[in-house]
C-alpha cells in the first residue's frame, strides 16, 4: 500500500502541484478522452521530467511532463465473463480427464 505523510501537503510546492490538478483536472481529463477515447495514464509505465525555461519577459519558467503509457478502459463485465468462461473450461477439461 502507497501512502504518504498527510502534513507534506502544507509544502508550498507541493500544494501548488496539487492546486493545479485540481484546477485543470477535468479538462486535462476531456482532453485525453477526446485523443486517446475512454482510458487512464499509467502512473507505473511512467516518465516524469522537470525542465528550466526562460519566459517572455526573461523569467525562469518550470516546465514539468508526465510521460505515461495510456490505457483503455475495458468494460468489467467482459472481464468478468471472460473469467467465468475460463474457469468453465478449466472444469469441463477436468472432468473429461477424470479428475
Amino acid at each position: 500500500m502507497r501512502s504518504y505523510d498527510p502534513d507534506i501537503i502544507q509544502e508550498p510546492t507541493i500544494y501548488r502541484l496539487t492546486e493545479v490538478c485540481m484546477h485543470y483536472g477535468e479538462s486535462l481529463k476531456e482532453i485525453n478522452n477526446e485523443k486517446f477515447g475512454d482510458g487512464i495514464m499509467s502512473a507505473i509505465d511512467f516518465k516524469l521530467t522537470v525542465d528550466k525555461v526562460k519566459g517572455s519577459q526573461k523569467e525562469d519558467r518550470v516546465v514539468i511532463t508526465m510521460n505515461g503509457k495510456f490505457l483503455p478502459h475495458i468494460e468489467k463485465t467482459l472481464v468478468i465473463h471472460a473469467v467465468i468462461r475460463f474457469l468453465i473450461h478449466r472444469r469441463e477439461v477436468a472432468e473429461n480427464l477424470g479428475e
